[in-house]
């Protein structure tokens, strides 16, 4: 029975298997090493396929046996290898990773990662409960927004690793990106009065990204498994709801500023933008199929409002004539040159 749950899963196509891809992108590898990439597997086989697939079977069945010195080595180079590691010239020794290698940057990114994740969470909370003083709150709001940026940068160098050469056309590609998107708009508001719905879906996203992290690195801490498992698998089984919840988030800032259009902290700029934002997250990828329901369900709400006043029609139809326009059209014709 372990012989044939073993088997099932070594010949699974993890390649083509949807929900595997969808879930690795959501992911944290802790050192994108294929040891590590296979307990992460092996964990969502068992969570998502095979209650009681045997995870440490799977690990220990893939591990590779030390292979044997070879008989040829030469004299010189057998004596090189049972030299001590103090004894070996400075040239051989281990060398730090460096700031621009592969290495170097996975390290700093484990290290950022939950930092900036929790740094988003935290702030956003000392801005949004009232248990500090107004300065104390507006400067974690303006913490908040850059852990935000942080964050999103994290996530769309995880998703687009940034290439040696042609940084150019890899802009252009990850411009089409929610990520991209949501590290921008945060320093484009970042000088407006605080706004604490564009907090809320960045907490979302924090938190998904934080407990991805800790089933990463830390699933097998007692912790983790009383409280941080369950945590992560009601978020994961919530989902949908989640992003759903975002979009709707995002539709409420849009119209709270057009409001505020009317009030002495008005900013144009701002309601401009995020407006604009709007129309590109409606045709996202990853964020178009929970915008367009949530604008489909703010249509059905407010058609009693509609029926009761028509002169509303003409604008209303003047903005779903604008929303029409793919604005991610130009921006695809630019990365594909």
């Amino acid at each position: 029975m372990a012989e044939d749950a073993l088997k099932a899963f070594t010949e699974h196509d993890f390649d083509a298997d949807e929900a595997w891809c969808a879930y690795l992108k959501r992911v944290e590898i802790p050192t994108n090493s294929a040891a590590d990439l296979l307990k992460v597997k092996a964990k969502w086989w068992r969570r998502e396929r095979d209650p009681d697939f045997d995870v440490a079977a799977a690990i220990g069945a893939a591990a590779p046996a030390a292979p044997p010195l070879p008989t040829s080595t030469p004299p010189q180079q057998q004596q090189q290898q049972q030299q001590p590691a103090q004894a070996r010239p400075a040239q051989a020794q281990a060398r730090p990773a460096a700031w621009g290698g592969a290495a170097g940057l996975s390290s700093v990114r484990e290290l950022l990662v939950p930092a900036a994740n929790l740094g988003v969470i935290v702030l956003s909370f000392l801005h949004i409960v009232p248990i500090v003083s107004f300065d104390t709150s507006l400067r974690a709001y303006k913490g908040a927004l850059l852990c935000c940026t942080l964050s999103s940068i994290l996530q769309l160098f995880k998703e687009n690793p940034a290439p040696m050469a042609d940084v150019r056309a890899w802009m252009a590609r990850t411009q089409l990106s929610l990520s991209f998107n949501m590290a921008i708009t945060p320093l484009v508001l970042f000088s407006t009065a605080s706004l604490t719905a564009l907090l809320l879906p960045y907490c979302v996203a924090a938190a998904y990204r934080l407990l991805a992290y800790g089933s990463a690195h830390h699933a097998a801490h007692p912790l983790w498994r009383s409280h941080g498992e369950r945590a992560y698998n009601y978020l994961l089984a919530h989902r949908q709801r989640a992003l759903g919840f975002n979009a709707q988030m995002d539709i409420s800032l849009g119209f709270y500023l057009l409001y505020r259009l009317f009030t002495p902290s008005r900013s144009f700029i701002a309601a401009f933008y995020v407006w604009q934002q709007l129309r590109t997250r409606y045709w996202l990828t990853e964020s178009g199929p929970y915008h367009r329901a949530a604008w489909a369900g703010l249509d059905a709400a407010t058609k009693w409002v509609r029926d009761t006043a028509p002169p509303l029609e003409r604008p209303i139809a003047l903005a779903r004539r604008w929303f029409a326009i793919n604005p991610m059209a130009a921006a695809a014709a630019t990365a594909r040159r």
